[in-house]
């Protein structure tokens, strides 16, 4: 039956035909018209089971917005003085189907009343990008390489910098549109950010989205995410420069798959396919300074996180512990091991692993990290 209780929304059906039309609503397409297009498209009448359900759903809606037609009202009311809800209820426990009865008559009262007042739904809008084709943007390596969240391996990346040059943007619908961009990132790491002579001359960046370890795998263009605060915040995303031409990509580039990806991602396959060719991890100035750095840690956390949300706190507090408590020695080689054994799986090559095992076991930690039951 698709319901999953005695609501009159507990139900697949009127859940979606609900979706439907306020979807159409919000997209200002006037109510009728909408009524017309999704009964084109439901056809109700042909579907003896639930069709009942699109009418009634309808009627509800137009109540509660404030534009029922009176002759809507009346289908209604007679649908719900009939027996086809008890009909398609009649398997049901005698309980469940007293609940369906009061639900239904309860129904049927509103309907009878006055509608509610007309309400106004927000129109879907256009979330316009704020850049274009040929934009540089500089990017830093942020939260995949926070000490408290992302992988011991990435540990030394924290705070280093990068760059991705926008290729081209496509529209996600979900309702408001969003204008996506699609990057090339640059293959350069630095301690402060890009400047458009550093980039001259620099080659792109060929990862591999699912770490997979196969260059057959391996792309230039990968769709990114409109920025959100967040975003903004995590990477210090900011436009640097213009390319008045763009970079030349193999035409099977093009093909890229229309599916948001997080800005952290550029960096994850940045941090890999660095540790792989072994090449050396530029130092940070500020890692010469553990209090400096722990406090800017801190405060760059409470930027992150200052909503009110539950989930943010938590992570506020999982970070505050990892800076002023540290980490226990065991639950750090636990992590470590894990982390190789992870990655072992994924990269076949005695070379590779040989370059993750180093960086894993003897990278550089951060001057801050408080090791319990070790000395700092």
């Amino acid at each position: 039956m698709g319901a999953w209780g005695t609501g009159f929304y507990s139900d697949d059906y009127t859940m979606d035909v609900r979706d439907n039309y306020l979807d159409l609503l919000r997209k200002k397409v006037p109510p009728e018209e909408a009524v017309s297009q999704m009964e084109a498209q439901w056809r109700p009448n042909r579907d003896g089971e639930q069709g009942y359900l699109f009418w009634l759903t309808i009627a509800f809606l137009q109540w509660e917005y404030g534009h029922l037609l009176q002759e809507r009202r009346e289908k209604a009311l007679t649908i719900l003085s009939g027996p086809v809800d008890q009909e398609r209820w009649r398997e049901a426990s005698s309980k469940d189907q007293q609940k369906r009865r009061e639900v239904m008559e309860k129904l049927a009262a509103k309907l009878q009343g006055e509608p509610e007042k007309v309400k106004k739904l927000r129109p879907y809008t256009h979330k316009r990008l704020p850049w274009q084709a040929g934009d540089v943007l500089s990017l830093r390596l942020g939260r995949e390489c926070e000490p408290w969240h992302g992988g011991t391996y990435a540990w030394p990346f924290d705070d280093l910098y990068t760059a991705v040059v926008v290729m081209d943007v496509w529209e996600e619908d979900i309702g408001d549109i969003y204008d996506i961009p699609v990057v090339a990132g640059y293959y350069w790491l630095g301690a402060e950010e890009a400047t458009m002579d550093a980039l001259e001359g620099i080659p792109f960046l060929r990862g591999d989205d699912w770490f997979r370890g196969r260059e057959e795998q391996k792309r230039y263009l990968y769709s990114a995410n409109i920025p959100y605060r967040m975003d903004r915040l995590w990477y210090d995303l900011k436009k640097i420069g213009h390319l008045e031409e763009l970079p030349i990509f193999p035409p099977e580039e093009w093909d890229y798959e229309k599916k948001t990806n997080g800005w952290g991602l550029i960096n994850q396959m940045l941090v890999m396919e660095w540790l792989l060719e072994g090449r050396t991890i530029p130092h940070r100035s500020t890692w010469s300074d553990p209090e400096a750095d722990r406090e800017r840690a801190w405060r760059r956390a409470q930027a992150y996180f200052k909503g009110s949300d539950s989930s943010s706190k938590a992570l506020l507090e999982r970070m505050r512990v990892f800076l002023f408590e540290g980490i226990g020695e065991e639950e750090l080689q636990k992590k470590k091991q894990e982390e190789w054994e992870g990655l072992q799986k994924r990269y076949t090559d005695p070379i590779h692993q040989k370059r993750l095992w180093v960086a894993i076991f003897q990278g550089e930690e951060p001057p801050f990290l408080i090791r319990k039951g070790k000395e700092t």
